[in-house]
């Protein structure tokens, strides 16, 4: 098998398989657990964290408002960049793992999360340039596929609806709150022999898990009534 089509079949599987993602981190953050012994508490540091994981769920939810259903995207966030969603996703788990205070950490699943990513887009481009020839290598060539860039900036055609923006992410504010809580769970106890979480924490996981129900219970509800109707 050529290298090339190698480096596909394995974005195949990484984006059919996209939760095992965690896994690695997972495992990365077990084997260097020792190095939260050495995390402080910073109610400055902690609240940067969260508004960079802000930013990659904004970024996802611009990347939302701008896709297209029957089609690649080229408008909003995708006239910006090819993988806004990545993009996002990024950041989010960039801002998690700097909760933990450790440099082997962030960099180890920084670099998992590049080459997980990279292996998708790599399966997902080949499809697009299958399907669509011409008209995506044109898109793909005056849009970076990594780093954002405004020159080629176009409007998006849809209206912002945040209902469905809730419905899809909320599970993502709900995980990301849940990954920050039980990294500050396990800072606490080494730092007190006890489990603590603070009041800031617990409000965010609070607020994270208030929309995730909102979503899950009142809006599936009024979608699954008005398909019966």
């Amino acid at each position: 098998m050529l290298l090339n089509d190698l480096l596909i079949s394995a974005g195949k599987f990484c984006k059919k398989n996209i939760a095992m993602q965690y896994i690695p981190y997972l495992f990365v953050v077990l084997v260097e657990l020792e190095d939260l012994k050495s995390a402080i508490e910073s109610i400055p540091f902690e609240v940067f964290c969260l508004l960079t994981a802000i930013f990659g769920i904004f970024v996802r939810i611009f990347a939302q408002i701008s896709k297209e259903k029957n089609s690649f995207s080229n408008k909003g966030a995708y006239s910006i960049i090819r993988n806004p969603l990545f993009f996002g996703n990024f950041f989010i788990l960039f801002a998690i793992t700097l909760m933990t205070q450790s440099w082997e950490i962030i960099l180890t699943n920084s670099m998992i999360t590049i080459c997980f990513y990279s292996l998708i887009a790599l399966y997902e481009e080949d499809i697009f340039k299958e399907e669509y020839k011409q008209q995506y290598i044109n898109y793909a060539n005056k849009t970076n596929c990594f780093i954002p860039s405004l020159k080629n900036y176009i409007n998006p055609d849809k209206n912002f609806n945040i209902k469905q923006i809730i419905k899809h992410e909320s599970s993502t504010w709900l995980l990301c709150a849940v990954s920050f809580v039980t990294i500050e769970i396990i800072r606490g106890y080494f730092e007190f022999n006890k489990f603590f979480l603070s009041k800031f924490w617990f409000y965010v996981l609070i607020f994270a898990f208030i929309i995730w129900l909102y979503s899950l219970v009142f809006i599936s509800y009024k979608r699954d009534k008005n398909e019966n109707l």
